[in-house]
C-alpha cells in the first residue's frame, strides 16, 4: 500500500510539472529583451502594405521582397544600447551617406516609439525578435493617399505595414 500512495505521488507530481503553463513565447521570454535584442544592425528583407479605406475596404495589398541584389530599395536600421540609432538607405555599393534620419527610440513592452529630431513621429508593434530576426508592424493613417498606390488624392486611409528584419 505504501509503494502504490508513493508511486501515485510520484506520478501525479509529474503530470502537474508536465503541465506547468510555459511563462512566455520560445521567441520571445520575456518582453523586456526587447530592449537589448533590438540592438544591432538590421537590414529590412521584406515589406508587405495594406491600405485600407477610412470605413475598412480593402483597396490595396502588396508585398516587396529586398533580395540581396536588390539593395538599392532597403534600408537598414541601427539601434544603439544608449536609445540613439540611425536608419539609412543601402544600395549595391554601400550606404547612401546622405539618406540617414538619425533617431532615438525607446521600447514598452512590445510597443517602439521612434522620435526623429527630438519629436515623436510614429510608433511599431513589435511582432517577433529573436537574435537573428526581426518583424515590426506600422498602424497609421494619412489625410491623403501615397502617391506610389495610385489612389485618389485628398483621400484619407489607413495603412498596415509590416516589416521582416535580418540581422547582421
Amino acid at each position: 500500500m505504501h509503494k502504490s500512495l508513493s508511486l501515485f505521488v510520484i506520478v501525479l507530481l509529474l503530470c502537474f510539472y508536465s503541465c506547468k503553463k510555459d511563462s512566455g513565447s520560445k521567441e520571445n521570454p520575456d518582453n523586456t529583451n526587447f530592449s537589448s535584442l533590438i540592438i544591432g544592425k538590421w537590414l529590412v528583407t521584406k515589406e508587405h502594405a495594406k491600405v485600407y479605406t477610412m470605413s475598412g475596404a480593402l483597396v490595396k495589398d502588396t508585398t516587396d521582397i529586398y533580395a540581396n541584389d536588390r539593395f538599392n530599395n532597403a534600408w537598414y536600421e541601427i539601434y544603439n544600447k544608449d536609445g540613439n540609432g540611425y536608419v539609412t538607405t543601402a544600395t549595391s555599393g554601400g550606404i547612401k551617406p546622405d539618406t540617414t534620419s538619425f533617431i532615438t527610440y525607446s521600447i514598452a513592452g512590445n510597443e517602439m516609439k521612434i522620435y526623429e529630431e527630438s519629436e515623436y513621429n510614429y510608433s511599431s508593434t513589435i511582432l517577433m525578435l529573436n537574435s537573428t530576426n526581426m518583424l515590426k508592424e506600422d498602424i497609421y493613417t494619412t489625410p491623403d493617399a501615397d502617391s506610389r498606390w495610385n489612389l485618389p488624392a485628398q483621400t484619407p486611409y489607413k495603412y498596415v505595414e509590416d516589416y521582416t528584419y535580418t540581422k547582421q
